[in-house]
């Protein structure tokens, strides 16, 4: 039995991390795939990369962002769990041009706007792509592919979420998670990443749930 857990910075380890604390609720191993300002259809990719490998008692919990869009790169790799592995996408708000190498294509483009076209929020491109995250096609198609999921696959399926992007029974998004635990903390009011112990609190009730 092991515990598979893919999103964004929600996913990223901590010194006291809500999926560590379910993992050793549980006494299973883990597999921890988080990156900062990832987009939904990037963490889908990863789940779908990686469903050879997980097994029919294995546990998925998959973190839904806010609306995001990504930018593709090209030969970078992330160590996640002792592994190495190719990251194919970076998420707007944490590209940086200086550090990640794109596309040819995409970097005469970027040069020729002599602006950073991709982070600047109220640039028009960012704009655009936000905007077509946002539609209720985008939405829609997306809570059909994340209840597909949970009817083809064996193994059990978890969607949290720390935001209302998307609004489905099958998610357990922020209002359902501070109805169960009885309160949503912070690490500040500009901070919005789960404080210490909403962390504790967070894997104390998935381990009840999923026990």
């Amino acid at each position: 039995m092991k515990l598979w857990v893919i999103g964004d910075s929600f996913t990223v380890r901590t010194e006291i991390f809500w999926a560590d604390i379910l993992r050793d609720n549980l006494n299973i191993s883990s597999y921890i795939n988080g990156d900062s300002s990832r987009d939904l259809q990037t963490i889908l990719d990863i789940f779908f990369q990686n469903t050879y490998k997980i097994e029919k008692d294995d546990i998925v919990i998959i973190m839904i962002p806010q609306v995001r869009w990504r930018v593709p790169i090209l030969n970078e790799y992330q160590e996640k769990d002792g592994q190495a592995e190719k990251s194919y996408f970076k998420g707007v708000r944490d590209f940086a041009p200086e550090v990640h190498k794109i596309d040819e294509d995409l970097s005469n483009f970027y040069k020729l706007k002599k602006v950073n076209q991709f982070e600047k929020g109220d640039g028009p491109i960012c704009q655009f792509n936000m905007l077509v995250q946002d539609t209720e096609s985008a939405k829609e198609n997306y809570i059909k592919i994340l209840k597909s999921i949970k009817k083809t696959f064996p193994f059990r399926v978890v969607y949290l979420s720390w935001c209302d992007y998307l609004q489905d029974d099958i998610i357990w998004d922020r209002k359902y998670l501070e109805e169960k635990i009885g309160f949503w903390g912070t690490i500040s009011s500009r901070d919005f990443h789960w404080s210490p112990e909403m962390h504790t609190a967070v894997g104390n009730y998935l381990t009840e749930k999923l026990s």
